[in-house]
């Protein structure tokens, strides 16, 4: 039943992986303005990365070009690590495993795979929103359990 919602047109497919992008990088924006923290990935970044996966799709005869961008952005996100790392003193890596994974739901969905695309987007909608509560949950637990 889930095969049959699939989407053949690429003008359909960039524009999915933009929604999908662009809800993640609004949840993302909200929670930085909430805590005044400031992020790399914020809305725009999120949509753009969703449509460079899609659109590294959008070449049949080319199947290894989103290989390719995914290298691409192995490169910024290693730059923007190593800035916040080192100017910024922020250590953590979510924020860019959060970049990789929003790549790959642009592929999927450019690969016709819209509905792994849109559960993995809202996967990680739901562990960036309750990132405090599982945080503590976590901190709940001791060694015996």
């Amino acid at each position: 039943m889930l095969d049959t919602f699939t989407i053949n047109n690429p003008i359909i497919e960039l524009l999915i992986a933009a929604l999908l992008g662009a809800f993640l990088g609004i949840r993302r924006e909200m929670i930085a303005q909430k805590s005044k923290k400031k992020s790399f990935m914020g809305f725009r970044t999120m949509t753009l990365l969703a449509s460079m996966g899609a659109i590294s799709t959008a070449f049949p005869n080319m199947e290894y070009l989103p290989v390719v961008f995914f290298f691409g952005v192995l490169t910024f996100l290693a730059i923007a690590y190593a800035n916040g790392a080192f100017n910024l003193k922020r250590i953590g890596l979510t924020s860019e495993f959060s970049a990789i994974l929003v790549f790959w739901i642009g592929v999927l969905v450019g690969s016709e795979q819209q509905i792994l695309a849109i559960f993995l987007t809202i996967f990680l909608a739901f562990m960036n929103a309750f990132k405090k509560e599982l945080h503590s949950f976590v901190g709940t637990i001791n060694q015996t359990e």
